[in-house]
């Protein structure tokens, strides 16, 4: 009883703290280095910033050229009207 509600507790923890595999109809994950290394190589990347309004607002440090998004509708809506071929990068900090 009590190892179950360990791993239970366990497996809980880890969800919460956004612990899980990635699915495979997620997009992949790129660091900066190989965001910068696209950049160098001339690809047009479209930046998207996530970042909450306040947090955007007493930010110094802005990408210029990138599209503010407040919502999952408008990522959809941009991911749907921009080429296919296109990369596109979301960050939030």
């Amino acid at each position: 009883m009590k190892r179950s509600l360990l791993f239970t507790c366990l497996a809980l923890a880890l969800v919460a703290c956004g612990f899980n595999s990635r699915a495979a109809d997620q997009p992949p994950r790129i660091a900066a280095p190989e965001v910068a290394a696209l950049l160098d190589q001339g690809m047009d990347v479209l930046f998207l910033d996530t970042r909450t309004d306040r947090d955007w607002s007493r930010s110094e440090v802005k990408i210029t050229g990138a599209e503010r998004v407040r919502s999952s509708a408008e990522i959809t809506r941009i991911i749907d009207t921009t080429a296919k071929d296109r990369p596109i990068v979301t960050y939030c900090a």
